[in-house]
Order: C-alpha cells, then structure tokens, then sequence
C-alpha cells in the first residue's frame, strides 16, 4: 500500500508526466509517483515523492546516507555529488547518485537526483516532515528529466489546510 505525507503538499507535474499508482509502480514507500512514458528506450523516467515526520535528531546528512542505503541491495552505487541548503530551522539537501542496476535482464546505468527538505504544516509550524523527492532516469534521458525535475519542485507547497 502506498505511504501517506504527514503534510499535504500541492505542486504541478511537468508537461507529458503522468501520476501512477505508488504500489503498481514498485514504490510502495512512496506517497506519489509519476513517470515520464515518452522515452523509448526502454526503461521510464520517474518521480517518487515520500515524507515521514522529521526525526530532529537526524542531520539532513544521515538522512541522505540513509536514502543512499535504500539502493545497495539493488545496485553498485555512488554518491557524485551532494550539496545542503536553507537554515538550520528549515534544512534541505540535494545531492546525485549513480548507480548501475539490473531491470529485468538488462544492465541499465541510472542517474538518481534526490532533494530532501524539511516542510512545515501550514495548520500547526511545530509540525515539520521531511519530504524526499527522487528523479530517476538513463544518463541519456538525464538532462532533459532533470530539466522537469527543476520544474516540479519549483511548483511544490506545503497545502494550506482547508484548500481544496
């Protein structure tokens, strides 16, 4: 089943993405997923979006570490870049990941960009999740999804409660 956000978020979807269900797309600890179906060449760029209620104990490193940690089971893996921003009341990281991995029977070598952020609840600011939003696509579909990516994050807002 696919996880629920302990903050509403609203943002808008790059031209030509299209949502999918969480649990269909093999993202179950994802809240949304969307996927970009017009590449051609075999495997699909896509958007998760996940959150949990943030841990103020954990430093915005250990939570990019940990994200990293998702992916050594399925893959060789590299951290190539990574960069903190914001303040200490509202952190965020981004950072880029390589990784080479099996899909299906083929080896597919894959760009990961992950944004991870603090979000504050609009009904209750002593309420903050952090949000993580993952890109994931070929190195040849990379500059053109990273371009989306700008986009959609550009979009995202923490939901004032009662807005529909």
């Amino acid at each position: 089943m696919s996880a629920h956000l302990p903050i509403p978020i609203t943002f808008r979807l790059p031209e030509g993405w299209v949502a999918t269900d969480p649990d269909q797309a093999g993202a179950p600890q994802a809240a949304f997923v969307a996927i970009d179906p017009r590449s051609g060449d075999g495997f699909t760029p896509n958007l998760t979006v996940a959150a949990r209620p943030k841990r103020p104990e954990w430093s915005m490193i250990e939570a990019a570490e940990a994200s990293v940690r998702t992916l050594d089971d399925h893959a060789d893996v590299a951290v190539t870049h990574r960069c903190l921003f914001g303040s200490g009341a509202a952190p965020g990281l981004t950072q880029s990941v390589r990784l080479r991995t099996t899909v299906g029977e083929v080896r597919l070598d894959l760009v990961q960009v992950h944004l991870l952020m603090t979000l504050r609840d609009t009904g209750n600011t002593t309420k903050q999740a952090l949000l993580t939003i993952v890109l994931t696509a070929t190195a040849d579909q990379a500059p053109v999804a990273v371009r989306d990516f700008d986009r959609f994050v550009a979009t995202l807002r923490a939901k004032a409660r009662g807005a529909a």
